[in-house]
């Protein structure tokens, strides 16, 4: 848990971090939605090669340098002024972030309820995103400077070095691993693909919500307020679907929720003080809450958890994809376009959700019975 929270801190905060270039000059408005881009989707191959590469052995060891060397790269940053530079600093820093969610993945999927363990992991991950998103706009980042974000991620990776030794050195996988293969079917295939639009849609939004808010002309200590309710509210979804994901119909609460989470990125227009941070607020709960309802779907089409077990790499790569694509719908000072296309994905996402139990079809053969 403590080495997962310092590898996803920066999910909660990104929109702040990359924001405060922007206002210092060494980002534009454009620039935001690629430096995301290039962080996430490292984050996401990173994510897809640590479950093995950590846990191959010596996974102590592993975290531990891969924690430090995030710490320098954070550090790092006090120094880029350009574009390259922080591009090639983020995109550095996103690998070494997925290597260290790796080794949290490979202990979460192999729990025996991993969709229950994924609520729990997601909503203590999201806490120390909460204090952050606060206070780094309304306290630390007045006083200190823009680059204070930079120095508490950096803090982060330090502790995640430090939790290394309790950590264990391999980890044994699921039997259902070893005897079955994954059960490739069209169902399987387009929930997948929801879960990589879906993200897509919410990395396009988050991305992207602190510039609305500037743009709308609100105070910083509004948008951290908005920011710190939507990552409360992630954080209290992800615990609700832990405890009741189970006894709800996953594929249903899939369907609805791109729909909604779609109109709720629509409502992030509202030039209002209360509609902008209201709908912020309800976008986090949506995020964090469906997510242990995909992880159950998916166990439930692949019983053999490998597609569970590669969902964090998809996901993220989802996250990272919405930001560049919507940065060509974006202009300098306006955002808004952003959001159209990032309520255009999740309404997609949806779609797909829907559309899976469709082509359900015949029972489908696994790897090994093609083979």
């Amino acid at each position: 848990m403590v080495v997962g929270t310092a590898a996803l801190l920066v999910l909660g905060v990104q929109p702040i971090l990359l924001g405060g270039l922007i206002e210092t000059g060494r980002l534009t408005e454009a620039g935001l939605g690629r430096v995301a881009m290039i962080e996430v989707f490292a984050l996401a191959i990173g994510s897809a090669i640590g479950p093995f590469a950590m846990n191959a052995g010596a996974m102590r060891l592993k975290i531990a340098a891969a924690a430090l060397l995030l710490a320098a790269v954070d550090v790092g940053l006090f120094a880029a002024h350009s574009a390259t530079s922080i591009l090639a600093l983020r995109g550095v820093a996103g690998l070494l972030e997925g290597l260290l969610i790796g080794a949290a993945v490979v202990v979460i999927t192999h729990t025996h309820r991993p969709d229950r363990m994924n609520g729990l992991f997601l909503g203590i991950t999201t806490a120390p995103q909460i204090a952050a998103a606060y206070l780094l706009p309304a306290l630390i980042i007045p006083r200190f400077g823009h680059n204070a974000g930079f120095a508490l991620l950096a803090a982060s990776a330090v502790v995640a070095a430090c939790a290394a030794p309790f950590l264990v050195d391999r980890v044994e996988a699921h039997a259902e691993a070893h005897t079955q293969g994954i059960a490739w079917s069209p169902a399987l295939l387009l929930t997948v693909l929801g879960g990589l639009t879906q993200n897509a849609g919410i990395g396009a939004a988050w991305n992207y919500v602190e510039r609305l808010g500037a743009q709308h002309g609100l105070a910083p200590a509004v948008i951290g307020a908005a920011m710190a309710g939507s990552l409360t509210l992630q954080f209290l979804g992800a615990l609700l679907s832990a405890w009741l994901c189970w006894r709800m119909p996953a594929r249903l609460m899939l369907v609805a929720g791109g729909f909604i989470q779609a109109g709720v990125v629509v409502a992030m227009l509202a030039h209002s003080d209360a509609g902008y941070i209201t709908a912020v607020c309800l976008f986090g709960l949506c995020w964090l809450a469906l997510q242990p309802f995909l992880i159950s779907e998916l166990i439930r089409l692949d019983p053999s958890r490998r597609v569970a077990m590669v969902m964090t790499p998809v996901a993220l790569a989802g996250l990272s994809l919405g930001p560049l694509i919507v940065s060509f719908a974006v202009k300098t000072g306006d955002v808004r376009g952003g959001f159209v296309g990032a309520a255009a994905l999740l309404a997609a996402a949806g779609a797909f959700y829907g559309l899976a139990p469709l082509r359900r079809g015949a029972r489908p053969r696994t790897v090994l019975e093609r083979r």
